[in-house]
């Protein structure tokens, strides 16, 4: 979604009917309750429509920036029918949701990272780190966190970054530059990560510690660094 942009998303469902021809309905309930809630890229509520006497819930905001939103569609109470139909419509002139191209990635260990399998991460002290494809939306956004590395980012998220999720001191639906490709690294302008074994060391802390720190990691094909130093892609650097 872009920055001025409207985002629109709504939801309806039937109520259930039961007894007569459909000429002559004697019965027809409503019989659950939906609500709809609507996150920013960073995990915050940001609007949502949770009326409870009708079947459809709506909402609309204008984006503030250019960024990625989650929709979440919640049952209030007991859900009152053995299923139901749902329909959702949203904005046609724009996609809900880009999604990134996730690349390299390293979890330490996932149990402990969303111990209660419900797809949100729980924090603590387990970190997922990746690196994503060009064309994600992602790409050439701004360091959300300058300066969480050993400095801020001058270009950006770019595929030869090392990011990790949730950051330190970040929401759980966000993330942060650990190590910048060409400054931490000493990569090259671009080189795209493609796989990645990291050890976070004296913690895990989820911050990169120069000459502490170790990953390893290989490079696609076509990263400018494979033909200077002579690498294939399918070496370990």
């Amino acid at each position: 979604m872009n920055a001025g942009e409207q985002f629109r998303y709504a939801i309806a469902w039937s109520t259930h009917t039961s007894g007569g021809t459909h000429e002559n309905i004697t019965n027809d309930v409503l019989t659950t309750d939906l609500d709809l809630y609507v996150y920013d890229c960073a995990g915050n509520l940001v609007a949502w429509s949770n009326s409870f006497n009708n079947p459809y819930e709506v909402v609309a905001f204008n984006s503030p920036k250019k960024q990625n939103y989650r929709v979440e569609i919640r049952v209030f109470g007991a859900f009152g029918a053995p299923f139901e139909y749902l329909g959702e419509a949203w904005n046609a002139d724009d996609p809900i949701c880009e999604e990134d191209n996730l690349d390299a990635l390293e979890v330490s260990d996932g149990a402990e990272i969303d111990p209660d399998v419900n797809g949100i991460p729980n924090g603590g002290t387990k970190f997922a780190f990746f690196s994503i494809k060009g064309m994600s939306p992602t790409a050439g956004a701004p360091d959300p966190y300058p300066g969480m590395s050993t400095g801020p980012d001058p270009t950006g998220v770019t595929p030869d970054d090392i990011l990790v999720s949730p950051p330190p001191f970040g929401g759980p639906f966000s993330h942060a530059i650990y190590a910048r490709g060409t400054i931490d690294i000493g990569l090259l302008p671009g080189d795209d990560l493609d796989s990645l074994v990291l050890l976070d060391n004296n913690g895990p802390d989820g911050v990169l510690q120069p000459n502490l720190d170790i990953a390893l990691f290989t490079l696609a094909p076509g990263s400018p660094s494979l033909a200077v130093g002579g690498f294939s892609a399918a070496m370990y650097l």
